[in-house]
């Protein structure tokens, strides 16, 4: 935790990808439950949470991509 000198470093896109996945699973765990019980009011919901857990995980992996073209 030391090297954390610069805000923009390697962390950053690393917690919004798991940020991004997070998201993600829990948007599909709401959606799969509501499945389950047969109740779709929470389904729209589950969705956006998903979508924004892919948004967050595709933004995440652009950061790291142009990270790694300007970076090193």
């Amino acid at each position: 935790m030391a090297e954390e000198t610069k805000p923009t470093g390697n962390i950053s896109y690393e917690i919004l990808s798991w940020i991004g996945w997070g998201a993600l699973a829990v948007g599909a765990a709401i959606v799969v439950s509501s499945l389950n019980i047969a109740d779709m009011t929470n389904v729209p919901m589950g969705a956006v949470v998903a979508v924004v857990g892919v948004i967050l995980v595709v933004v995440a992996m652009y950061l790291k991509r142009s990270m790694k073209g300007s970076g090193k």
